[in-house]
């Protein structure tokens, strides 16, 4: 995606507008690296170590001046003296919503303005923008991406996993640095079965049941894959006694499917050290995995669960891929496990067994026939993070908006009813649920802050908000209309701390932040300046929504 307002993109190698234009990769997959050739050079590339030397292997040796590496959770300044003729209205609380469009204004940027107290430039609010990569714990190199800008803090997450591992490393950075704004990895967030539902700010929020297997449940699955292939060991061992002429095949075959052209080897690790026999991989995959194994210490600061060790792979050429031994073979393509391929590779390598399993959370999503249970498995695994992962990742930022990244019309409720909740101002739908056609303006969504309710059960009146599809994503924030522009004496007292410290200790975390008299001041300024207006608040969602 291009970044807005900055020679900034993300996931996206478009030709920049100049030289000094910024690519971020946040991993080595393919669909996050379109654009990218071995005769690429628009302009500089950050990414982690890892997904570096990933990218010098697969591009060659020009990528390595192209490419660099900033270390995990450190400052790197992006820009020096950011420059920008594009202004942002500072609008008071007078202003209608129809006057606060963001693209109306960039058009308009030219016109004079009516009373220019209310416009500011960006290059008077900050000199740099500031880059922090975080771990995202989706595969190895996986990088989240933090930005400190002049119109707020942007966490960008790419795919990413929330585990209970990324929570103890993320923990301490989050609760020193404030999130305004989230574009959030929703792959998974439209699956699943709703199991509560409560409409009251500060609890645990919706819980959602999902298919993908837990950590405990996926060793279950292995075990229960790997009694069954003993078995099979066990029959082979008995059918070489009682027949005369010895079989020529071998116990088994295992081929593997991943989804994924790189990142689930551990996987596959995990489950040939199980079976006590060796993973065949295609070429290129094994000399990826041999490149890991350099960076076994980075990896293991992250998550040691990505390290691999290569005595459990081997290339196809391998000398015992064509023996008796029993063997996994890890496949590019669903094709090579279907019942017919897989009877058809039997019969070909001597009647040895040959059996299918797909690794993946997609493994829920395919279409399945009677005749492939007898030797396809499925095990629903995940590198992304489960819906209640994102929730539980959101409840723990608490940002004031948030757009998913892989948005559809179609999801727009279930992407408010279980991310609603947990900004930093709550909002949650009144509808249980809506059909697809219905118009967004009969969407609405009422303010479930404590203080708000007591406000309107005096006053009476209920705020309403109507949030619109955006062209190519979907934000939740807090409301835009005149009547619902408040300032920061409706969130905390004038004796009170700032908003961000309050959901920190209602969570209890561990970590005690300190803050000091001057980080309070720009923290409560910075809150004026998002808070004081709804329009303002408008301004930064439209902006940061592509």
């Amino acid at each position: 995606m291009k970044f807005p307002l900055l020679p900034l993109y993300i996931d996206q190698f478009t030709p920049g507008d100049g030289s000094n234009t910024i690519y971020l990769l946040s991993h080595f997959h393919t669909d996050h690296m379109k654009g990218l050739s071995n005769f690429w050079c628009a302009g500089k590339i950050i990414c982690d170590q890892v997904t570096r030397a990933l990218l010098i292997h697969k591009y060659g040796v020009s990528m390595e001046q192209r490419v660099v590496s900033p270390p995990l959770f450190v400052a790197t300044n992006l820009f020096e003296k950011v420059k920008t003729i594009t202004e942002i209205p500072f609008c008071n609380k007078d202003t209608k919503k129809d006057e606060v469009e963001l693209d109306a204004a960039v058009q308009n940027k030219n016109k004079d303005n009516n009373d220019d107290d209310n416009n500011k430039s960006l290059s008077n609010v900050a000199d740099t923008v500031t880059l922090y990569m975080l771990p995202a714990f989706h595969i190895p190199g996986s990088v989240m991406f933090f930005l400190e800008t002049p119109f707020g803090n942007v966490l960008y997450t790419g795919d990413f996993k929330y585990n209970d591992r990324a929570r103890q490393v993320l923990e301490p950075f989050f609760a020193q640095h404030r999130v305004d704004h989230v574009y959030l990895d929703d792959t998974w967030l439209h699956l699943g079965v709703q199991e509560t539902c409560s409409l009251t700010h500060g609890n645990t929020g919706t819980r959602v049941l999902s298919k993908m297997l837990s950590e405990r449940e996926l060793d279950e699955a292995i075990e229960a894959l790997g009694r069954r292939m003993d078995q099979r060991v066990r029959d082979f061992s008995l059918e070489k006694k009682e027949i005369t002429n010895t079989p020529k095949g071998g116990p088994y075959v295992l081929r593997v499917y991943l989804h994924n052209q790189f990142g689930k080897e551990h996987l596959v690790q995990r489950l040939a050290k199980r079976l006590g026999i060796i993973a065949f991989v295609e070429k290129v995959r094994y000399e990826q995995l041999q490149l890991l194994t350099s960076f076994d210490t980075t990896i293991a600061a992250v998550d040691k669960m990505f390290c691999v060790h290569m005595d459990h792979f081997a290339p196809y050429t391998h000398s015992d891929y064509n023996t008796t031994f029993p063997r996994i073979e890890v496949v590019s393509s669903l094709k090579h496990i279907t019942a017919e391929e897989l009877q058809t590779a039997a019969t070909l390598n001597d009647n040895t067994p040959h059996y299918g399993v797909v690794m993946s959370g997609w493994a829920r999503l395919r279409s399945r026939n009677t005749h492939d249970e007898p030797c396809v498995w499925e095990i629903p695994t995940t590198l992304h993070s489960t819906p209640q992962e994102i929730m539980d990742f959101m409840a723990f930022l608490r940002p004031l908006s948030v757009t998913p990244l892989h948005y559809k019309p179609c999801r727009g409720m279930i992407v408010m009813e279980r991310l609603g909740p947990y900004l930093r101002r709550p909002y949650v739908n009144q509808f249980l649920s809506i059909s697809d056609n219905v118009q967004d303006n009969g969407r609405e969504w009422h303010d479930s802050s404590p203080q708000q309710r007591n406000n309107n059960n005096n006053i009476g009146v209920q705020k309403q908000l109507s949030y619109k599809v955006k062209r190519s994503g979907f934000c939740i924030r807090l409301p835009t209309t005149e009547s619902s522009s408040f300032h920061v004496g409706e969130m905390t007292s004038s004796n009170s701390i700032s908003p961000p410290r309050q959901e920190r200790e209602k969570r209890k975390r561990e970590t005690d932040t300190c803050y000091t008299s001057e980080e309070e001041q720009k923290e409560e300024v910075l809150d004026k300046s998002y808070l004081s207006s709804g329009t303002l608040l408008s301004q930064l969602a439209d902006l940061l929504d592509l």
